[in-house]
């Protein structure tokens, strides 16, 4: 970002901000109804289900866990663990493959247009969910 626009920020001093803010408000997240409960429908057939994000492992936790998921979805592909993070289709590809399903038997619930585009180029099913965030 700093090249792109021709600004100099602490990327380290950025990152903290953005977790202090984060865990300022983790006690006010609400997990979008319709998502949970599509995770959750999944889950009871059996259909294996993994949460893709480009926020840290402990970010990630912390949020299925204000919303009651934690326990039922194992499978993260969390920031820093793929070469290339989000938007890149490596993260989405990566968690495919831990949970070992073909590209083309996968069904991702994205709110980023680059996601959406980078997983349905590598053959993936998306559905675009509304950023509650933006509303």
């Amino acid at each position: 970002l700093n090249q792109k626009f021709g600004i100099s920020l602490d990327h380290e001093a950025v990152g903290q901000a953005k977790n202090a803010l984060y865990t300022q408000r983790l006690p006010i997240i609400r997990p979008i109804t319709e998502v949970v409960a599509f995770c959750q429908s999944c889950l009871d057939a059996g259909a294996p289900v993994a949460v893709v994000s480009g926020s840290s492992r402990t970010e990630v936790t912390k949020t299925l866990e204000a919303i009651e998921l934690a326990d039922k979805i194992e499978t993260l592909v969390c920031q820093g663990e793929t070469s290339r993070g989000k938007p890149h289709t490596e993260p989405f590809a990566h968690a495919a493959d831990l949970l070992k399903v073909d590209y083309r038997d996968c069904l991702v619930l994205e709110d980023s247009i680059p996601c959406i585009e980078g997983v349905q180029s590598i053959g993936m099913s998306s559905i675009l969910i509304p950023n509650q965030m933006l509303k």
